[in-house]
């Protein structure tokens, strides 16, 4: 498979030690800068587990240029989108932004580099903040605390048992002097790697990085752990049983990774096996134990090539409990592990794995962040990140025989960890309030910029409807040999018409099997290409999106997925297995608080009204659905001129027209769905869910009426971002920056429902407290409203995050197609760029007391009781 090569990787170091890292992709005026440290929670001394993930948190609060806070509200004000990140091996801050701006990013952060403020008083908050982070992202979350066991379990002998988060007793016992101790070991120059892949050139990234980073002197670094390959290994074997957990099991293997195997093509040869065995639909597993034999629901494996030490090769099961138990589904998948082992692959097996790995290479150039995350692995693993350019080459070169020789050697008895997964039947006080320091940033680099200047282009959409009554809309974008297509259907749940999951259920058949090809044959035909494609049902509709490579392979994989729309074969045999999966995964989903609380607020809001099905159907609904249900449904909702198209990529008109062409010609025609029925009047209530954990989970709702499309919609999104949706909102600046009571608080709008919505999440006891400071922050705003300082952060992260999805092929597919479903013009962007622009701190305090209305809201809770 071609692949075309990538821009050159360039490549300086200070004198200082800081390794500089540039790809130019001048496609779009933007840089993805990231700062990386090369130390990450293998480091962490026993018992003091987390303390590297607390100090990536502290380094947002303040510097010797900026005061506690300012670091994400300046990023944002730059168009950026600050963000940070804990691993074993690193501790990384990226940020994407318009590349005239790369100075100042630079600039804050060598400062954070020298002269982080690591105050008491945020520390306290802080601690409590990643203790919060815990108990949503992990204790409440079954499966994410079983697969920690599990890797702790795994790498018992080495630093990578530690969890990045910290274990909940070491959290309580570190200190601002360990904070301090850790940032002045490791955050120096000749302990990290700098990376930029956008809009810029070696000489302007070489002048800006001595500037600001040539002063800072090297330091003497503390010893750190020498990786080594492992050699000795035993058996292990452990149970993990909680309630909504999938029962399954995670089989973990000891295997050397990229930087520990004794040559790449081992390595190579690893990420391979994943991809034969268990990911994608031809692979050996999913059609033998979840398609044929029916043992298992689900299945999926993961190999981690970038690691400093020895890695893991995972596999991740569901069992399907109508036919094996958990050992017997674990037993299941260690057969076919036992035969790669002994026996090599087919060429054609081999080839179907290759493409899907080089396809994604390609694949990923579409967003420079993910080139820039490429090259910061590779450093802070010891790896040459220039070694990058050569992953192709090295992929092709892999032979069946190095595939069952790295199985056989690392696949085996001794280097396996079993945890089997069970489902179980089934007062902390508000740290010290902080006030945030606005003074002004003392950057010299600001010195000049104009940062209300906002250049925004928005690309051409071209649109047509076709002979069949298909609308399309095309964006050319000729950087990367690649296409991304968008099939929406007006086909959502809202059509169940009284059997529950019945869109759903035709949407997951349509790749059950074609009236030319079963199921496996239409998987390996697709594999073979490399193309990607994914499903997705929500209310309103259903979507089938295509990624593929341009060249020979286009147009047989649109050809697949026209068949695979327009000719589906609708077998009962496999409609009895998918309800089961379908079944068995909404079970699963009842694991989730945020899941409960909002299935349980739209059945209270809509009753009978379609709205308020599940989308993904009821057990009933489900179980009533027969073969002849799903063909009726899709010989209307699957229409040509039911549907509409987006194409982004390396297309002329000319060839998307005659793409478009065999698509609609294929499909049924001349039936179009009806207009949704009028929504019940909002009814207020207080819902009480139990669910058991350690923490409450909330969910507010309130009417909101403009949409996509509406004069005031613009102004109220920008209202909104203001209230809860950005980092420095009033909401999230109240209960996370100021109070320490929550990870994260987030608001938004629906515009399907005509709602505005508030996500929280609170340890067990402050769901009263914590609600009364959201009721205090609503009752504020409405009356007095955005200031200008407000609404221009909220106008500049907007406009941030829209220029970053013009940049991706893939996010601006899903965009033209979003505006197409809502009935929005083709030039919907420019007008919606200079709505943003025009909108006054006026103008969005009367938008929201026109279109919010706080007085009438439906609250949910879901968390466990007082005795529990």
């Amino acid at each position: 498979m071609h692949t075309n090569a990538s821009s050159p990787l360039q490549h300086f170091t200070l004198d200082n030690g800081l390794a500089v890292y540039l790809r130019e992709d001048h496609r779009a005026p933007l840089a993805s800068v990231q700062l990386w440290y090369h130390v990450g929670s293998s480091q962490e001394a026993t018992g003091q587990s987390g303390l590297c993930h607390l100090v990536e948190h502290l380094m947002f609060e303040g510097s010797s240029k900026l005061a506690p806070g300012q670091y994400s509200k300046m990023m944002t004000r730059l168009g950026g989108d600050p963000n940070a990140f804990t691993a074993p091996d690193a501790t990384f801050f990226p940020v994407t932004l318009p590349a005239d701006r790369l100075e100042v990013v630079l600039e804050i952060m060598a400062d954070s580099m020298v002269s982080a403020t690591l105050g008491e008083a945020v520390f306290a908050r802080e601690l409590e903040v990643v203790k919060a982070e815990r108990r949503e992202h992990v204790a409440n979350i079954p499966l994410s605390l079983a697969r920690e066991r599990s890797t702790m379990l795994a790498n018992s002998r080495s630093p990578y048992a530690t969890p990045t988060i910290g274990h909940p007793a070491d959290l309580e016992h570190l200190d601002i002097a360990a904070v301090r101790a850790w940032y002045k070991d490791w955050y120096q120059p000749n302990n990290a790697t700098l990376v930029v892949v956008g809009d810029s050139d070696l000489q302007t990234v070489r002048t800006l990085v001595e500037r600001h980073f040539g002063s800072i002197a090297r330091a003497s670094l503390p010893e750190r752990w020498t990786a080594q390959r492992n050699t000795h290994f035993r058996h292990r074997c452990q149970t993990i049983a909680a309630p909504g957990l999938r029962p399954g099991a995670i089989l973990a293997f000891n295997t050397p990774s990229l930087a520990t195997a004794a040559s790449p093509s081992q390595a190579q040869a690893l990420r391979l096996i994943p991809q034969l065995l268990a990911n994608g639909s031809s692979s050996r597993l999913y059609l033998r134990k979840v398609r044929d034999e029916a043992l298992l629901l689900h299945v999926h494996a993961d190999y981690q090539p970038l690691q400093r030490g020895d890695s893991l090769l995972t596999f991740e099961l569901a069992a399907n409990l109508e036919k094996a138990t958990t050992q017997s589904a674990a037993e299941a998948v260690l057969q076919e592990i036992e035969r790669l082992r002994s026996s090599a692959p087919s060429a054609e097996e081999l080839t179907r794995a290759k493409n899907r790995l080089l396809a994604g290479l390609v694949f990923d150039r579409d967003d420079i962040a993910k080139q820039a995350q490429a090259i910061g692995w590779h450093a802070v693993t010891g790896v040459d990140p220039r070694l990058i350019d050569q992953q192709p080459q090295e992929i092709e070169q892999v032979t069946a025989e190095d595939v069952r020789a790295a199985a056989h050697e690392f696949l085996n008895h001794e280097r396996l960890t079993i945890t089997y997964l069970q489902d179980e039947p089934a007062n902390p006080t508000p740290a010290a309030e902080i006030i945030r320091d606005d003074s002004q940033p003392a950057l010299g680099s600001l010195q000049g910029l104009d940062l209300t200047r906002t250049v925004l282009a928005a690309p051409a959409v071209q649109a047509w409807q076709t002979d069949e009554g298909a609308h399309v809309r095309l964006v050319q974008a000729h950087g990367v040999p690649m296409v991304d297509l968008v099939l929406s259907f007006d086909a959502g749940s809202r059509l169940d018409a009284g059997k529950p999951g019945l869109a759903a259920l035709t949407l997951f058949m349509l790749d059950e099997g074609t009236h030319g090809l079963d199921a496996g044959q239409f998987a390996e035909h697709i594999e073979q290409l490399g193309a990607i494609y994914r499903k997705d049902i929500k209310i309103d509709r259903a979507i089938i999106s295509l990624r593929s490579m341009k060249g020979s392979v286009l147009e047989p994989a649109v050809d697949l997925i026209t068949d695979m729309v327009a000719r589906p074969a609708m077998n009962a045999a496999q409609l009895i297995a998918l309800k089961a999966n379908l079944l068995a995964s909404n079970r699963h989903q009842q694991a989730y608080p945020i899941l409960r609380a909002r299935q349980a607020a739209f059945a209270h809001l809509y009753g009978n009204h379609p709205y308020g099905a599940p989308v993904r159907g009821t057990a009933e609904g489900i179980e009533a659905i027969s073969t002849q249900d799903l063909a009726d449904f899709h010989q209307k909702a699957y229409s040509a001129n039911n549907l509409q198209i987006s194409l982004v990529g390396d297309l002329t008109r000319n060839e998307a027209e005659a793409l478009c062409q065999r698509i609609c010609q294929a499909l049924p025609q001349h039936w179009a769905s009806t207009k949704p029925a009028h929504l019940p009047a909002f009814e207020s209530a207080h819902l009480a869910l139990e669910h058991k954990g350690l923490s409450d989970t909330l969910l507010m709702l309130m009417p909101a009426t403009a949409i996509p499309g509406d004069p005031d919609h613009p102004a109220l999104l920008l209202a909104n971002h203001v209230l809860g949706e950005g980092i420095d909102s009033r909401l999230y600046t109240r209960l996370r920056q100021r109070q320490g009571l929550t990870y994260s608080i987030t608001s938004g709008l629906s515009s399907l429902n005509k709602l505005l919505y508030i996500e929280w999440e609170v340890a067990a006891g402050l769901q009263e407290a914590s609600q009364k400071q959201v009721e205090e922050v609503l009752h504020t705003y409405m009356s007095e409203g955005p200031s200008a300082a407000e609404l221009d952060l909220a106008r500049q992260a907007v406009l941030g995050e829209l220029r970053r999805k013009l940049a991706r092929n893939g996010a601006l597919a899903k965009l033209i197609a979003e505006h197409g479903h809502l009935g929005l013009p083709a030039d919907a962007l420019p007008t919606y760029i200079d709505q943003l622009l025009a909108v006054t701190p006026e103008m969005a305090h009367a938008a929201f007391k026109s279109h919010v209305d706080p007085s009438r809201t439906l609250i949910v809770s879901v968390g466990p009781t007082a005795d529990q």
